[in-house]
């Protein structure tokens, strides 16, 4: 099976920018480094991404916690199906963009589901699946609005904040949790270059003996 590389943040961390320098780095060297997010628009996956979206955004269906928890799971089971299916190369490296951390984030921090339940669902849908290392990539509140900003208006930053503030903390907990027993790098994207971001990934990879 691949090396699957989590990347994993909130909204605006630098997940999808960082993705493609790593990718870009590797093949350049010749190394098989896969981005499973190009992959996601492709058949015969492409359904239920757009079937998700169109649930999500359905302003006429109001959905519980665990229901919205459920949705996102099964984002999770479509990426672990991909990476079973898709036969990649022996040893190749296989970059993920958001993978059980975020549902973890989602189903304990943001719609408050039973901790135990929740890591149970979690761990049973990736089981086959594990990921090698984790790259977590944080940004500070002010970085955050900036990057957020051409999106949104003022009416809806009080809202935006309490979801910086709820995902960060949330975040922290569950990389403070999983530091014991699997290998995380964490960066803030705020206080380094692309440069140097790129730079200590590189080496946070190399010393996993892939």
């Amino acid at each position: 099976m691949s090396n699957i590389i989590v990347f994993e943040g909130i909204s605006c961390a630098g997940k999808s920018t960082m993705i493609q320098e790593v990718q870009n780095y590797y093949q350049n060297l010749g190394i098989e480094c896969i981005n499973l997010n190009e992959l996601l628009s492709n058949k015969p996956f492409e359904n239920i991404e757009f079937e998700l979206k169109e649930i999500l955004t359905n302003k006429d269906i109001i959905y519980d916690n665990f229901e919205m928890f459920l949705l996102f799971a099964i984002r999770l089971c479509e990426k672990v199906r991909m990476i079973k299916c898709l036969h990649f190369p022996e040893n190749s490296m296989l970059l993920v963009d958001r993978f059980e951390l975020s549902l973890l984030l989602k189903g304990i921090y943001i719609h408050k589901l039973d901790k135990t339940m929740v890591e149970t669902i979690v761990n049973y849908i990736i089981k086959d699946c594990r990921p090698v290392g984790y790259i977590y990539l944080e940004i500070d509140y002010k970085n955050f609005i900036i990057r957020e900003g051409d999106k949104r208006n003022s009416k809806v930053w009080n809202v935006i904040h309490e979801r910086f503030l709820s995902e960060t903390n949330g975040f922290t907990e569950i990389i403070n949790s999983y530091k014991e027993n699997n290998k995380i790098l964490v960066l803030n994207t705020s206080e380094t270059t692309k440069e140097n971001a790129l730079n200590k990934i590189v080496k946070f990879l190399n010393s996993l003996s892939l």
